[in-house]
């Protein structure tokens, strides 16, 4: 399948999808996943076999990265600057205005899940938006329109 491609995954999209009993989306949909130690331990929890671990090279890029961000955030998206075509998965906003500042390939938890509806993945994506909302996931109401509109749920 030719869209598929490897993502780097951080904390918030592995908390959301397990808490939505969902994480297998991810290898459903992507070549391969990965993470980071710093992801990993974030999270706190096993991660399938599946979930790959790589560390960054670029010390420099994730220290600077720091003095902006949380340990998950900036060593995800230092991985993400040594390695340009893999598809960045963040929600933070603060993260991905650095990360959209710094030209990567970027989407979100709110991404994945519209890609696998599309794919037939996901009968109702209304109802996955519901119970984000209820775990505290802020969606705004315009936000919630455009994806429903784009994945054919609304009109």
């Amino acid at each position: 399948m030719p869209d598929r491609k490897k993502v780097l995954v951080d904390t918030s999209c592995l908390i959301v999808l397990k808490k939505l009993d969902r994480l297998s989306l991810l290898n459903e949909l992507y070549d391969e996943v990965i993470v980071t130690p710093q992801v990993l331990k974030e999270y706190g929890l096993e991660l399938p076999e599946w979930v790959k671990v790589k560390d960054t090279s670029n010390r420099t890029a994730h220290d600077l990265l720091l003095t902006q961000l949380g340990n998950g955030e900036a060593s995800i998206i230092a991985v993400a600057l040594e390695h340009r075509k893999h598809i960045l998965i963040l929600d933070d906003a603060k993260a991905r205005k650095i990360a959209t500042r710094l030209e990567l390939q970027l989407t979100g938890t709110l991404g994945v899940l519209a890609k696998a509806k599309l794919k037939g993945m996901i009968d109702n994506l209304s109802t996955i938006l519901e119970n984000l909302e209820a775990l505290n996931f802020r969606i705004s109401d315009h936000l919630k329109r455009q994806i429903l509109k784009a994945v054919g749920e609304l009109d």
